[in-house]
This record gives structure tokens, C-alpha cells and sequence, in this order.
């Protein structure tokens, strides 16, 4: 790793200065030429992992450009692009989400919240993170994954039992399975309840073997999943 890396330097450099400041103690050279000496092979320790420098000084741009995510309970949404994660965030929190750029990756995540109280529950949903399965991510997006589970208390994982949102049936549920073996706490939504028939609703419901939530986000019928999602909060806010 980078950090290995870096390590690696360190320990060569703090070697060549031990050997180097002996040398020119003991007189066993021209002092101006051990110091040449001594820079030089610095130098050339720093070029050989100048990639990994480089990498470092990144992540420290995109820690200073860290989202504001707050302490408390927090929903993650996910599912395949198009399923209607932004409609039902947008059904579920008063305000407008912010948008907010996700260390390490181009993507943006939207952020809402549910106010309860003088407290809030937080809603992300995470376009480009957990929309595809993971063999087709690159190592930063499965550090953002990472991060993720570590963020969420539960996951929301929105279907589009109509296919209207371009993906099959059978790669929505394929995802689902891989979100829940690596997510705890992953509840399936069938969204577009208004115009699902309910021979397909549970159809999907046999497949993951679980009972999902209903709403329609673009009617702003969300009231099944917002209620779920105060009595999961109770005792944790």
C-alpha cells in the first residue's frame, strides 16, 4: 500500500542520514561531498515512490472535501440507476437533498433528512456506488463501498418491478443478493407499487425470500417506508 510505501522511504532515508552524519563525523570523506551523497540517494528513494506521493497528496484533497455527514441514524439507499432512489429521497425528507461530492470518486451523493424531534434521521442515497455489481467497480469505489457499510445503519434497497428503469428483473434481484451479503440490515422496496401488479410484487418477494415495503415515489405515496424507517430509528436517535 501507499502508506507501506511511505514507511519503506522513511526507514531508508533515517538509515542513509545515520551513515552519512557518521561519516562526516569521522572524517572518512569530503563533508560537502557526502552531503551530495546523502541528498542524492534521498532523491532518488522519494522518485521511486513519486506515484505513491502523489496518491497521498489526492486523498488528502479529498479528505479536506469530505460531505458533511452527520452523527446519527443514518438510511443508505441503493439499487440498480433509474429505480427512483432520488424520487423516493426526495418523497421522504421536506427539504430540498443536498448535493455533495464523494471522496475519491466523481460521483455526487444526495443527502436528506427526516427531522424528529430536535433530532434527524440522515437519508443518502449514493448514485454510482451501490447501483452494479461489484466486479465491475474499481478498487476506490470499493473503498467508497466500504466506507459505506460502516455509515449505514440500514439499507433501503429500492427495485423497479416494471422494468421501466432499463434493468431486468433478474440483475435488480442478482444486486440485491450481493448488497445483502455484504450490507447488515438491507430491506427491499418495491417502488412503482401503483403500477405493479401484485403477481409480480410477489414474484420478487419469492425470489429474496423476504417481504418488501411498497410505495410509489413519483405519486409521493412513501408513507409505508417512512413510517418503517422512524420505528427502525426508535431507541437509536
Amino acid at each position: 500500500s501507499a502508506i507501506d510505501r511511505l514507511s519503506w522511504a522513511k526507514t531508508k532515508i533515517a538509515k542513509l542520514e545515520v551513515r552519512s552524519r557518521r561519516n562526516i563525523r569521522m572524517r572518512k570523506g569530503d563533508p560537502v561531498k557526502l552531503r551530495k551523497d546523502f541528498y542524492g540517494k534521498t532523491a532518488s528513494i522519494l522518485d521511486k515512490i513519486s506515484g505513491e506521493l502523489n496518491f497521498l497528496g489526492e486523498v488528502v484533497v479529498a479528505i479536506k472535501n469530505l460531505p458533511t455527514i452527520k452523527e446519527g441514524y443514518t438510511v443508505v439507499l441503493a439499487g440498480m440507476p433509474n429505480v427512483g432512489k432520488s424520487s423516493l429521497l426526495r418523497g421522504l425528507t421536506p427539504s430540498t437533498p443536498e448535493i455533495q461530492t464523494y471522496p475519491f470518486t466523481t460521483k455526487n451523493i444526495l443527502v436528506g433528512y427526516i427531522p424528529v424531534g430536535p433530532r434527524e434521521i440522515q437519508i443518502i442515497d449514493t448514485p454510482g456506488i451501490l447501483d452494479r455489481p461489484l466486479k465491475d467497480r474499481n478498487p476506490i469505489e470499493k473503498q467508497a463501498i466500504l466506507a459505506l457499510r460502516e455509515l449505514a445503519d440500514i439499507i433501503l434497497f429500492i427495485f423497479d418491478p416494471t422494468e421501466t428503469c432499463g434493468y431486468p428483473l433478474n440483475s435488480q434481484i442478482s444486486l440485491y443478493h450481493e448488497i445483502e451479503s455484504n450490507f447488515q440490515r438491507v430491506n427491499p422496496i418495491l417502488n412503482k407499487s401503483d403500477i405493479t401488479s401484485e403477481k409480480t410484487a410477489r414474484n420478487v418477494e419469492l425470489e429474496i425470500g423476504k417481504p418488501a415495503l411498497k410505495c410509489s415515489a413519483i405519486e409521493n405515496d412513501v408513507d409505508e417506508v417512512k413510517n418503517f424507517i422512524l420505528q427502525s430509528s426508535k431507541n437509536r436517535l
